[in-house]
């Protein structure tokens, strides 16, 4: 524990003291000094005047509330006492069976002996019952044993001994681990635990002060019901009060006003203190996105954060209280302290900030300016509003600063890709060559670069759309998304049975489609507004169809998008927006209206919405809002959430969907009883889903056959998938089906004939030769390694583990088998199924002789015998790696697979199903910038 100690009264005067205990009930600072002597007499004293103003008993009837103060007011002293003597002296006066006679106590104890784990704070609270004291302990984090309740009785004779060891413990800076409580097991039988009481954990509120707080409310709980009579089989919360909704709060707004006092001004700064709690719990409902109660520590700490920089409250401090506001150079030096310009933030030049830390600080700016913004409509001080004002100005201005300077890194890192990929084949350029030639050559190795990045991003969208692949950063480009609405201009263009639309208004739909394409090239935001301009009114397949892009409030997640629909419907511009993942809080389906006489504003707007890099949480859909109101829920839509983490095309793809929907059905005259998910067919439901993706993949083909092929080869995959989530739905239901989902994804992920085609654009090798036998054998692992080490240095338990995830990805690889049309991929798949078998044998060998049971009686079989056959049929000298014997395995005998189920009981490992390798793991199929 760091070198600690206790503050003294000094020269912090009773302003700092009131709001510093304030924040830290509150728990909007980050105090991680002990607490002082002195602000536990505040607290109690605090505590004192909130009971003694209770004049409608929220807390305690009327009789019962001058003996709880009196004992509070015993608690307060104690923490003035000089000797051990005055504390025996006020046990020896408590009155015996009476809850409202007590001595409330805050110790301090380490956990461990470790210098670098924080001391934890518990209460306790001494009465007298029957002639004993009794010691009843409230810890509602269970550190010290189990319960959150318990108490241990201690003989009157003992009370002497009792005063010392708290006496003591009380000025100890650095105590040993729980040494208090260990000295009252010795002088008692030990704690008792009250296993009907239950306090809520901590959570959000992780104060100092809270133990202390729990245990003033079990104590209060005590005079109304007696907490050593309760009902062992049942369970019971103590609260503040029953009778009153929100009692939590309750508290501590009569806590708030028990701070104050006569001094008006300081009142204020109370006030705008609690206001940041109410803030927190989202008590004020101005941000319905804001985190629950009880989640995300990242969120208390951003709190804390924005409050630690609060320039109102910092100059208060400074003037010890005193209304200084008005002075500009205070306020300047303050603000300058709260948001500081990059220079200082870095202390280097901003080119040279490392970029990690650039995106780290804009996604905490665009928190912060989130928190300002929602806090702006609370402030009651004038003073405090305009400077928050300055700060959302000195935030904005260094926000544009950092993402001007990643904007401009990432068109470098660009560039400088292209020019590596040119320089690369210019380094095979023959010398020879006449000027003529070489320009021939150049040429066509550019025109050789092309079509592979063509091919990759061509394979990579594919991929997303088949939910083959998560989102990585291939389609953080708005210009990405020129392929994928031509691929559906082309899907629509071919739409010769009406499946998506009739052929009436399939001109509509494509136009709509073209002017979505150009709007991500536009260059001025007046072009957007003459677009808008010309939609028609009240026509439902005249439409923009927009990506959004935007971080959330939650770090975990890594920003999403989000489709928009803009039409033109009564002289008013109507934004839909379709999120599979409801981010917004208002359904898959919402929308906002915009009047006509905000047009240009509304085109900037979108004009922004093609800044992929921005970091204000919810930012274009923030701005869309602010136009007019926030996004409504249409409640009568329903669409399945996402099952991969690829909203960069899915999201796209549900809002086209949508569109097509509209087009048949007005989404705004459905009845609120209807429940409907808008199908691509509705004639054909169940598989209107598998016809469009066989569409999608039509319309992406063109004249190269080996990349038709190609793009077949991963429909194959989705076939595969579909037909196996027929299976698990008729067996073990969805939570197996998103299980299968996610080990198609690895196979996927893993599979080396898209890492060959992907690294050579597209072409299919023309024959199954050893590079690509070598290939295998090195993913799958040499003889004599296993996950990259030797095999003689995993741990049995691994090897285990390692057989069983073989045995599934064996199963699947064989049932994938039939969907691979390609000869080279199927040898290919087969050569690895065989090598696969022989490293099961040999991981079998390893363990046989860890465990002492003869190699000659241990075999391997795959679950599927039916794999073994297919292995059979291939030739040897296909299938047979180097220093490889073939042929089928023998049964696995019983004593085997006894074993194997044992051991894997033993390792209680919760993902052996998965068959994720971390060596065999090949490069994910990605767009080449």
């Amino acid at each position: 524990m760091n070198e600690v100690t206790r503050e003294t009264s000094g020269n912090k005067n009773d302003f700092i003291k009131r709001l510093d205990m304030l924040a830290t009930t509150l728990s909007l600072n980050e105090d991680r000094k002990l607490i002082s002597l002195e602000k536990y007499r505040l607290l109690f004293s605090t505590y004192k005047k909130m009971i003694e103003t209770d004049v409608d008993h929220f807390f305690l009837e009327k009789q019962k509330q001058s003996k709880v103060v009196e004992s509070l007011q015993r608690s307060q002293d104690f923490l003035t006492y000089k000797n051990h003597t005055l504390l025996w002296e006020a046990f020896g006066k408590m009155r015996s069976d009476d809850p409202t006679d007590f001595m409330l106590l805050s110790v301090l104890t380490n956990l461990v002996e470790d210098e670098h784990v924080s001391p934890q704070f518990f209460g306790l609270i001494v009465y007298k019952k029957e002639n004993k004291l009794i010691v009843v302990k409230v810890d509602s984090e269970e550190q010290f044993s189990s319960g959150q309740v318990s108490y241990a009785k201690i003989p009157v004779a003992k009370a002497e001994m009792l005063s010392k060891i708290i006496y003591f413990e009380r000025d100890s800076l650095n105590p040993r681990p729980f040494s208090l409580l260990k000295d009252i097991e010795l002088l008692s039988e030990g704690f008792q635990v009250i296993p009907a009481l239950t306090i809520g954990r901590q959570g959000m509120d992780h104060s100092k002060t809270k133990e202390v707080e729990d245990t003033l409310k079990v104590l209060l709980f005590h005079c109304r019901t007696d907490i050593f009579s309760l009902d062992t089989a049942g369970k019971v919360t103590p609260v503040w009060n029953p009778f009153v909704n929100q009692a939590n709060l309750e508290m501590r707004k009569r806590f708030l006003e028990a701070v104050k006092g006569e001094n008006k001004t300081w009142n204020e700064v109370f006030d705008h203190v609690f206001d940041y709690y109410l803030y927190r719990i989202g008590e004020k409902r101005i941000n319905p996105l804001l985190p629950s109660n009880n989640q995300h520590e990242w969120w208390n700490r951003s709190i804390q954060n924005i409050f630690a920089r609060d320039p109102y409250i910092l100059t208060m401090i400074a003037t010890n209280g005193k209304d200084q506001t008005s002075n500009e150079a205070i306020l300047k030096n303050r603000l300058e302290w709260a948001v500081q310009p990059t220079a200082l933030l870095y202390d280097q030049v901003l080119t040279q900030v490392k970029f990690k830390k650039l995106t780290e600080t804009l996604y905490l700016d665009g928190i912060m300016m989130q928190m300002y913004e929602d806090r702006l409509t609370m402030i009651k001080s004038p003073v405090a509003k305009e400077m928050t004002k300055r700060i959302l100005s000195r935030l904005d201005d260094r926000y544009d600063d950092i993402n001007s300077e990643i904007k401009r890194r990432i068109m470098m890192q660009r560039k400088q890709s292209d020019l590596k990929r040119e320089s690369q084949w210019q380094k095979v350029l023959p010398m020879n060559l006449e000027q003529k030639d070489r320009s021939n050559f150049i040429k066509k190795e550019e025109l050789k670069q092309k079509q592979k990045q063509d091919f990759t991003r061509r394979m990579d969208m594919l991929a997303l759309t088949l939910s083959l692949k998560r989102n990585d950063d291939s389609f953080l480009f708005p210009e990405v998304y020129e392929l994928l609405f031509s691929t559906y201009i082309k899907m629509i263009e071919t739409d010769k049975d009406g499946f998506f639309i009739d052929e009436k208004r399939q001109a509509n739909i494509i136009t709509s489609l073209n002017q979505s394409n150009e709007l991500n090239q536009l260059k001025q935001a007046n072009s957007i507004q003459s677009m808008l301009e010309k939609l028609r009114n009240n026509d439902s397949t005249d439409f923009l169809l927009i990506p959004a892009c935007f971080k959330t409030l939650d770090p975990v997640r890594n920003g999403h998008i989000s489709g928009l629909i803009v039409y033109k419907r009564e002289n008013e511009f109507m934004v839909m927006q379709v999120d599979k993942e409801e981010t917004l809080k208002t359904g898959a389906l919402s929308y906002v209206k915009i009047p006509m006489d905000k047009i240009q504003e509304f085109s900037r707007v979108l004009f922004s919405a093609r800044d992929f890099y921005e970091f204000k949480p919810y930012g274009i859909l923030k701005r869309i809002e602010s136009l007019s109101h926030r996004f409504k829920e249409i409640p009568t839509i329903k669409l399945a959430p996402q099952t991969t983490g690829n909203c960069g095309i899915i999201e796209m793809e549900a809002a086209l969907r949508v569109a097509l929907f509209h087009c048949k059905k007005d989404l705004f005259d459905l009845q609120l009883s209807d429940r409907i998910t808008p199908k691509w067919n509705t004639e054909v439901q169940d598989l209107a889903s598998l016809e469009m993706k066989r569409r999608f993949v039509e319309a992406m083909k063109g004249d190269n056959q080996e990349w038709n092929l190609n793009f077949d080869y991963l429909f194959g995959y989705y076939i595969y998938r579909k037909n196996q989530s027929k299976q698990s739905e008729a067996g073990n239901g969805d939570l197996h089906k998103y299980s299968r989902y996610g080990d198609i994804r690895i196979l996927f992920g893993n599979d080396l004939y898209i890492d060959e085609i992907m690294n050579n654009g597209g072409r299919i090798p023309l024959i199954f030769d050893c590079f690509l036998k070598g290939k295998i054998i090195q993913s799958v692992g040499p003889t004599g390694t296993l996950l990259g080490k030797e095999i003689c240095v995993i741990a049995t338990s691994d090897l285990y583990k390692e057989l069983q995830s073989n045995v599934n990805e064996l199963k699947m690889l064989e049932e994938r088998l039939p969907y691979i049309k390609i000869p080279v991929a199927k040898e290919m798949a087969k050569y690895f199924i065989a090598c696969l078998v022989e490293k099961n044998k040999e991981i079998e060998s390893h363990i046989c002789e860890r465990i002492g049971i003869e190699s000659k009686t241990c075999s391997y079989q795959v679950e599927s015998q039916s794999t073994v056959d297919s292995f059979a049929k291939v030739s040897q000298s296909q299938l047979t790696p180097a220093g490889v014997a073939t042929g089928a395995s023998a049964p696995l005998t019983n004593q085997f697979a006894t074993m194997i189920h044992r051991s894997k009981q033993a390792s209680a490992v919760k993902n052996q199903c998965s068959f994720s390798k971390k060596t065999k793991c090949k490069k994910q199929v990605t767009v080449t910038k």
